[in-house]
């Protein structure tokens, strides 16, 4: 069984060489001004889909991320973390971009787009 915990544990932020678990704030302010979004793929019949240790990739000079894995023998998922200021930029004028993200900031929960691909 995974142990989600213990990945947590170990994992570093890469700007300090604290753990994540050892400042949780450090995790949860950046979050305001990021969309999250999931894409699961599933297929009808098993099949060798990601490496096994998966995939985390920068994307657009490290502004976004994403991170890649198998949920079983027939589906994957991948998790993409874009920052709404950089995804923004040069599609709205900056005022409204400082006034989106600020009233983006007051909403009470943060919200995920969650897209799923059946593969035949």
């Amino acid at each position: 069984m995974y142990d989600a915990s213990r990945f947590e544990a170990r994992a570093h932020s890469g700007q300090t060489d604290r753990s994540l678990v050892d400042s949780p704030s450090n995790r949860i302010e950046p979050l305001v001004a990021t969309q999250a979004a999931a894409f699961l793929w599933v297929y009808d019949d098993a099949r060798c889909l990601l490496s096994d240790r998966g995939y985390c990739q920068p994307i657009e000079e490290a502004a976004h991320m994403s991170m890649s894995f198998n949920l079983c023998s027939n589906a994957f998922i991948v998790y993409a973390f874009f920052d709404m200021a950089v995804l923004l930029r040069d599609r709205a004028s900056p005022e409204f971009l400082c006034e989106a993200l600020e009233a983006r900031a007051q909403l009470p929960q943060a919200t995920i787009n969650v897209t799923l691909t059946r593969m035949t």
